[in-house]
């Protein structure tokens, strides 16, 4: 028997490690390598890779903005394949966070 497809996944290749927003560092930029939607069991979310070596899921209140302006989640997922997207983490008891063109 062939485990090697199973053996992928229990070692985790092709996927990068998930942070929390609160372990990031205050006040810096993160570039945005991707951002993609995944349906959880509290709806869909919206996680983002950054600067290729982590990934961190946005906010639920981010998320429910992305998702009910399709267009604009088009554009950003646009916009980080062209390397263009960063996200800056404010910290604080709520995950403040903003985004912006490099």
């Amino acid at each position: 028997m062939d485990f090697s497809k199973i053996n992928k996944v229990a070692h985790l290749e092709g996927f990068l490690p998930t942070k929390k927003l609160s372990e990031l560092e205050v006040e810096k930029e993160y570039k945005i390598t991707s951002i993609r939607t995944i349906q959880t069991k509290f709806g869909a979310r919206h996680i983002v890779d950054v600067e290729n070596s982590f990934s961190v899921f946005l906010p639920a209140r981010i998320s429910r903005v992305l998702t009910d302006g399709e267009d604009f989640f088009q554009r950003m997922v646009l916009d980080t394949a062209e390397n263009q997207l960063c996200m800056r983490y404010l910290g604080g008891k709520f995950n403040l966070m903003e985004f912006r063109y490099l």
